[in-house]
């Protein structure tokens, strides 16, 4: 369930934020999209990132164990154990402004010299998201579209940029998850476990369906990692 991308809170950091700011916790778990706009006068998912940048908990997910998972701080890669998440957030972003890429091994990331390009309608609609790229200073999500709805061609290529990489019908491109253009279009929310005390009534079944944007096992309140 946990993927690239996401940021995590893993039981110190909750216990962080209680001490900070105590009812953040209960409005992430109680308030739906409508609630948290009408009571805060600003989006949930604005909200959410933009405090937990200014706090300087970015713990945002770059690797992936069967056990445990990847966080960069301070320029480290900090492990935390998965039993050790109580809850993770899924940005989803706009695609603004993406750049292109090259092939190391079997990864792609960012290409040396990145063409801007700034997708049709068409491209982004049918942009598929692969995986987050952690090379260099920013983190980069890469994409794939199939040439035929991709907005660069043979004859309209870049001037002063390498094109992306290609292969098997597919061309692939790097957006860059910092930059102010890609704002985040979305958040889901998910919680991993039933056993944090101080909300014991979140356990009980659909009373809160908005905190669990994704429920599985048959409509339980939990998810699984």
């Amino acid at each position: 369930m946990l993927d690239l991308g996401d940021w995590i809170l893993t039981d110190e950091h909750i216990l962080f934020i209680k001490r900070e700011n105590p009812p953040l916790l209960e409005a992430i778990m109680c308030w739906n999209d409508e609630d948290w706009k009408e009571k805060m006068n600003y989006e949930k998912r604005h909200s959410i990132r933009d405090y937990f940048s200014k706090i300087g908990m970015r713990n945002v997910i770059v690797k992936v164990k069967s056990d445990s998972v990847g966080y960069k701080e301070r320029g480290k890669i900090v492990w935390a154990n998965k039993k050790d998440i109580f809850m993770f957030f899924r940005f989803e972003y706009e695609i603004y402004c993406w750049r292109s890429t090259k092939k190391l091994g079997n990864r792609v990331r960012l290409s040396n010299n990145p063409y801007p390009q700034y997708p049709t309608h068409l491209a982004k609609k049918n942009a598929e998201f692969l995986y987050l790229s952690t090379v260099g200073k920013d983190p980069h999500k890469i994409y794939r579209v199939k040439k035929k709805y991709d907005s660069i061609d043979e004859v309209n290529t870049p001037l002063f940029g390498d094109m992306p990489y290609e292969e098997d019908g597919y061309r692939y491109y790097a957006l860059n998850t910092n930059e102010w253009s890609n704002k985040a279009t979305s958040i889901k929310i998910f919680r991993t476990r039933d056993d944090y005390f101080p909300y014991p009534f979140l356990t009980m079944p659909d009373i809160f369906p908005s905190f669990l944007t994704n429920p599985c096992d048959k409509g339980s309140i939990k998810v699984s990692i």
